[in-house]
């Protein structure tokens, strides 16, 4: 019984050190991390997000290229659901995978037309 208070007086005593060491351990690695750069941020096709995406047309693309993984409907499958999602979402996600996902080579007119099908389907 007597161990218990004991250990208990202790780690109160020296929670508040503790606490303060693990602040200073914090902010020197904050401090010592590198801001991303400008060239690091990878962002979206200029003209992927420019062009106007054909519904029609990028429901072919869908059942081509993404249907496998995110069902016929984009009802999710092996790959999330993805009925209605923005098209600038679509787009960015294309461009920038997630491992999982993998790379998918597409055109940028194919990637605005699969956008504007993804965004029109309903949640």
């Amino acid at each position: 019984m007597r161990k218990f208070f004991l250990v208990a007086a202790l780690s109160a005593a020296a929670f508040p050190a503790l606490a303060a060491a693990a602040s200073n351990v914090r902010n020197f690695a904050a401090a010592a991390s590198p801001a991303p750069s400008a060239a690091a941020t990878v962002a979206p096709s200029p003209a992927a997000s420019t062009l106007a995406g054909n519904a029609a047309d990028g429901k072919i693309v869908f059942d081509t290229n993404c249907a496998s993984c995110h069902g016929a409907n984009a009802e999710g499958g092996y790959g999330p659901s993805i009925r209605g999602i923005d098209a600038s979402i679509v787009t960015y996600t294309v461009r920038n995978p997630s491992a999982r996902m993998g790379k998918i080579p597409l055109t940028d007119q194919q990637l605005a037309d699969v956008a504007a099908y993804v965004s029109s389907l309903s949640p």
